[in-house]
């Protein structure tokens, strides 16, 4: 049987942390993406997760501000502080939510405890959710609803929930056994079960779990897991390795200021770092502990993903220490420290760690950097490139493919007169592809001298398809600089179309007497 478990939640909590304004419609972005919003943002169809580009559309008057993962986990710290008081060992799966296991007696008295926790955090200025069930899942789905929901009506109420209420857990970010699940698999696989007609959670279990792995790896795995009522602790299937050691220093006399113990905490992070990359193996949850010489502990532990550096857990271990340090930001200090320790609570192999490419830093990881470097060795100066973006007139001129060495920092490029306008298209294709366009007669359209149109589009035909058109944007003849050669004039002088079909948008260009399918926008 499950353990009975409680779910804290704060709604919106990035937005709330940085105190966006409420009159206002605002939303946090990191990669593309809405991270949290405003109430008039949400008003006008903006959600977390959405495309920037979406939201943009939705909202033309939307204010955009940089979302900083670590930030908000420094900023839910007193949060989980003030839970802690009253809760054993709750655990932090993002900011804004946690979940802790209830002891015998807290289950014997829970909607009491449920009002007692809400009221000392209001008191504090954090409003919360929370809700009870059993299963991690079904407690966090309860603390969006704030219900309490008994062990029999656990499985109907996961049942009758929708496939997307997977996404309110398994976002970005979240820390499950090393791995990061990236929230374009799991629209992918709700995607998919949902053209099978699959759009419950119990019409998802009931495929069974073997079938889910099958087609969806582990995501389907923790998928079924949670949307049957397990706790995440053992739905994650992952094979971990036993804990490593702990590391301990010990401070004769006692310390009692920042500076005398942020230097051996950073020394015992970067020896554990050490140890666990020697063995193959990746922490996914380590617990920090601090003793004092009266007698006062103070304990942390954080749920790690796998391109955590060893100097962000230093900055975490960081502000802890300043909260309760002489000379720290705390309001109240423990005492003189006599000892701090460092425990690797659950390590993974590391090959079974799926470790993001480029991280969600603005600088590509250290061991990235030097394979690319060692590359590059061997093949050559302009072996390893990356895409930059430049000055150009149309999708394909505006990004250079630079050595990585000379990759330097991304800065916005000012705009060419008499360049392409409009958001960046989806696809641009490598080889364009050959394209017509024909107006209602069935004659073929090309432009005039003055790179003009002298019908309206009625069709567009290409790879073997016949669109119809219901608008054209355009067109847009670019001569570049023709007195100055190389990109981006390498193109010579062109002819681009947008079109709107029923269900997408393409970019046609006109180049040497033809036209091209040059990049695709996207679909509606």
């Amino acid at each position: 049987m499950n353990d009975r478990l409680l779910a804290l939640y704060v709604p919106e909590w990035p937005a709330q942390a940085v105190q966006l304004p409420l009159d206002e419609a605002v939303a946090l972005c990191s990669g593309g993406r809405v991270q949290a919003v405003t109430a008039p943002a949400r008003a006008a169809g903006i959600r977390p997760q959405m495309r920037l580009k979406q939201a943009r559309v939705l909202c033309p008057s939307l204010k955009e501000k940089p979302y900083s993962l670590a930030e908000a986990e420094l900023a839910f710290q007193p949060v989980i502080e003030s839970a802690s008081q009253q809760l054993y060992s709750p655990k932090c799966w993002f900011p804004g939510l946690v979940t802790a296991a209830l002891s015998r007696s807290q289950r014997r008295a829970e909607s009491t405890l449920a009002e007692k926790l809400t009221e000392d955090l209001a008191q504090v200025g954090f409003a919360v959710q929370i809700g009870i069930a059993s299963g991690t899942l079904a407690a966090c789905l309860a603390a969006r609803e704030q219900l309490l929901v008994a062990d029999p009506g656990v499985m109907p109420f996961l049942s009758a929930e929708p496939l997307s209420s997977l996404g309110f857990f398994l976002r970005p970010g979240i820390k499950i056994s090393g791995f990061d699940f990236s929230d374009q698999y799991l629209t992918k696989m709700t995607d998919s079960l949902t053209h099978l007609g699959i759009t419950s959670l119990g019409q998802m279990c009931a495929l069974g779990r073997p079938a889910l792995i099958r087609r969806f790896g582990t995501l389907g795995a923790i998928s079924y897991d949670l949307a049957s009522g397990e706790n995440l602790e053992d739905a994650a299937r992952v094979k971990t390795a036993p804990a490593s050691p702990g590391l301990y220093q010990f401070f004769t006399p006692p310390a009692s200021s920042l500076t005398q113990l942020l230097l051996p905490a950073r020394a015992l992070v970067v020896e554990m770092y050490a140890r666990l990359r020697a063995s193959g193996q990746v922490c996914t949850q380590v617990q920090f502990i601090c003793r004092c010489e009266n007698g006062k502990v103070l304990s942390r532990s954080w749920n790690l993903g796998v391109e955590v550096s060893s100097k962000d857990l230093v900055e975490r271990i960081k502000h802890q220490l300043e909260a309760v340090t002489v000379g720290g930001g705390g309001n109240e200090a423990l005492g003189a420290v006599s000892q701090i320790e460092l425990h690797p609570l659950k390590t993974v192999d590391a090959r079974q760690a799926m470790t993001p490419l480029w991280g969600r830093n603005a600088d590509p990881p250290q061991e990235l950097d030097q394979a690319a470097r060692s590359a590059s060795s061997l093949l050559g100066k302009r072996g390893v490139r990356v895409p930059h973006l430049t000055s150009g007139y149309d999708p394909r001129s505006v990004i250079e493919l630079k050595p990585w060495q000379e990759r330097g920092s991304q800065k916005q490029p000012r705009p060419r007169v008499g360049a392409l306008t409009g958001v960046a298209p989806e696809i641009v294709f490598m080889h364009p592809k050959p394209a017509g366009i024909v107006d209602s007669r069935g004659r073929q359209i090309l432009p005039g001298r003055d790179g003009q149109l002298k019908a309206p589009v009625k069709w567009v035909q290409v790879a073997g398809r016949k669109i119809e058109v219901q608008k054209t944007e355009g067109p847009w003849p670019i001569n570049g600089q023709w007195w100055r050669p190389g990109a981006p004039n390498h193109l010579g002088p062109r002819i681009f179309l947008r079109v709107y079909g029923g269900q997408e948008t393409l970019l046609l260009v006109f180049r040497k007497s033809s036209w091209w399918l040059d990049a695709w926008e996207g679909q509606k």
